[in-house]
């Protein structure tokens, strides 16, 4: 680390809307932390749930909390743009911490090390526990460090997913200062492309240790989603953004079929499922960003292109289905 910054400043940023239950548990996590130099902004969205109440608490027995109430409410990806509108001027790295996860004692200390240890590394991340999963897998162990657009490469080829969520990742504040808007609030899935955005033009940096916690069992948008299937959906808008700068013509090609196959004949299906407006309206609303409306008739067309298969294989076709 560069003379002069043995100890700098992490902004941890912790956007809150109604999680109260669980905002308690996030904000001692961060008291907790062995890497002492530290802010925390707290920016409270408007919740109705007496969080603000509970973040204040932390502020006014630590200096370190800033707690900052939102002027009105945002949308998700708004909010943490306005959140991260508050980092302090001599801030280095910034973590987000949802407020309903939290980070192991000696996350932020680990993370600083890694960042300091190779100065061109503009995002860290490291193992989470997702529920009783353990996720962020694809460094090899025992390096700490890649270059930023191989990482995005092998996203790609071998779907390697060691990003994980906000609370996975750590990034370098210059960067998050110079990228407006941080977070591109038009994108479903905007967390990722972050990453790829960043890993254009920064390295890449891994702790090989379990360092943040996510929570699986409460409601959030994500979890809001998760019955839309919306992962293909999400790979092949960053595939048509961001891919054929770090893939070949034959492999952007041989990526792009294998994932558009088994992503158009799951809509199929879900055609003859009669699945409800919602669900049409999140994938028309994906597929308008790679230019593939989404309309009755490719819909229609669509159920027919499953319908051979389907009666070919009634078994299979009633368990995927029904669900049973």
């Amino acid at each position: 680390m560069a003379s002069g910054e043995a100890t700098p400043l992490v902004s941890v940023v912790v956007p809150v809307y109604n999680t109260a239950p669980y905002l308690a548990e996030c904000l001692q996590s961060i008291l907790a932390q062995t890497w002492t130099h530290w802010e925390c902004i707290v920016v409270d969205n408007c919740s109705t749930d007496g969080g603000l109440a509970i973040a204040r608490q932390f502020g006014a027995a630590d200096s370190r909390f800033r707690i900052i109430a939102a002027d009105k409410f945002r949308g998700q990806a708004a909010n943490f743009n306005f959140a991260l509108s508050h980092l302090d001027p001599a801030s280095r790295y910034t973590k987000m911490v949802l407020s309903d996860d939290w980070i192991f004692p000696d996350c932020l200390r680990q993370m600083v090390a890694v960042a300091g240890e190779h100065p061109s590394v503009g995002l860290v991340s490291g193992y989470m526990v997702a529920g009783p999963r353990v996720i962020c897998q694809g460094m090899t162990y025992p390096l700490t460090m890649a270059a930023g657009r191989d990482v995005v490469r092998q996203h790609f080829l071998s779907g390697s997913q060691v990003f994980g969520s906000q609370t996975s990742v750590m990034y370098r504040s210059d960067l998050v200062r110079n990228l407006t808007p941080f977070f591109n609030e038009q994108s479903l899935v905007n967390d990722r492309e972050v990453c790829l955005r960043i890993l254009r033009e920064a390295d890449f940096g891994f702790v090989h240790q379990v360092v943040s916690f996510s929570r699986t069992d409460n409601q959030s948008i994500t979890s809001g989603i998760l019955s839309f299937n919306p992962y293909a959906l999400h790979t092949l808008i960053l595939l048509h953004q961001y891919g054929r700068e770090v893939l070949s013509p034959a492999e952007f090609e041989e990526v792009w079929d294998r994932i558009a196959t088994g992503y158009f004949h799951y809509l199929g299906e879900q055609v003859i499922r009669r699945r409800e407006p919602a669900f049409w309206a999140y994938h028309a609303r994906g597929l308008e960003q790679i230019g593939r409306p989404l309309t009755s008739m490719s819909r229609m067309k669509l159920a027919l292109g499953v319908i051979p298969e389907l009666v070919g294989n009634p078994r299979s076709t009633w368990r995927r289905l029904t669900g049973r």
